[in-house]
């Protein structure tokens, strides 16, 4: 796949099919995540692969009770080591900490996908019971990644774009054309807005 298609095509897995996955594809996972961007080329992260079913059970009732990481034919537990950003950057340790995972977690995920696999991300768990069960001392926990072949996907679709973008100050959605002769674009942009507002109507009047 190219990269278009590894992004656009990436989604959260919401079932699991049984079939174990290789160290081989977990290694690949990881080595993408390790190639990441972090501050100062700190390299922070740190991960615990886990596959052993008692652990990912003991995970479940930390997570509010997410069955996905019991199904989950391996999860791995990203950690921030943030010892050395905070001898670099002090007070923002901790959020340089959380962006550097981020950017690791998110190569993880599309590397996944780009090796056939799914993966979801967790970030909602008890974190001293989380550092309890995996007998971590005092790197922060970040994330936990379920990975495994997807049976079932999140089919959410997107919102357009346009809804999202500013142009030099928050609110304003006027571009200038001189420095973006985009204008040959609006009309496809226009009618991407329309279908996608017919589309929630359409569906809010089903459900009613």
């Amino acid at each position: 796949m190219n990269i278009d298609e590894i992004i656009k095509g990436r989604r959260t897995v919401k079932k699991f099919f049984s079939r174990s996955v290789t160290f081989e594809k977990i290694l690949k996972i990881l080595d993408a995540a390790d190639h990441a961007p972090s501050t100062g080329n700190s390299q922070n992260w740190r991960f615990i692969i886990i596959t052993d079913k008692k652990t990912k059970k003991s995970l479940v009732s930390i997570c509010d009770n997410q069955k996905l990481i019991e199904e989950s034919p391996v999860v791995i537990a990203v950690f921030s080591d943030n010892l050395k950003l905070k001898t670099l950057f002090g007070d923002k340790a901790d959020f340089y900490g959380i962006q550097n995972c981020a950017a690791a977690i998110q190569n993880m995920l599309l590397k996944a996908h780009d090796l056939g696999l799914g993966s979801t991300w967790i970030g909602k768990f008890n974190e001293e019971k989380l550092k309890e069960i995996l007998n971590v001392e005092f790197q922060d926990p970040q994330a936990l990644v379920c990975i495994g072949y997807p049976e079932r996907t999140n089919k959410l679709e997107r919102e357009p774009l346009n809804y999202k973008i500013f142009y030099e100050k928050w609110g304003n959605k006027i571009r200038d054309t001189n420095l973006w002769p985009v204008s040959k674009y609006i009309p496809k942009v226009s009618n991407q807005v329309k279908e996608f507002i017919d589309r929630r109507i359409k569906r809010e009047s089903n459900s009613k």
